[in-house]
């Protein structure tokens, strides 16, 4: 999808203009390189952009996050106090 920019913008703004938050970003791939998110676009920059990988090892790639859990602990944000009183209703009871 084409991105239209001026200057040099960090990657990490454009990546979540399309919908895909940073905290789900395992790896990102310019031009056929790794890249962290202090990487700036250049134009004509190709970029792809993956989530954490379970069955595939990327180790000689920059990962951008630590190993993740395959069974992550549920976790609600403080903003969606309601919703977590009702999950641990549904959950305990």
């Amino acid at each position: 999808m084409p991105y239209r920019f001026s200057g040099r913008p960090g990657i990490k703004d454009p990546i979540e203009i399309f919908g895909v938050p940073h905290t789900e970003v395992d790896l990102i791939i310019v031009d056929d390189e790794a890249v962290g998110f202090d990487y700036q676009l250049r134009a004509n920059d190709r970029v792809a952009v993956y989530p954490a990988f379970k069955n595939l090892d990327i180790s000689p790639l920059l990962k951008l996050r630590e190993k993740t859990s395959a069974n992550p602990p549920f976790i609600v944000d403080v903003n969606l106090g309601k919703l977590a009183k009702n999950a641990r209703i549904h959950i305990v009871a």
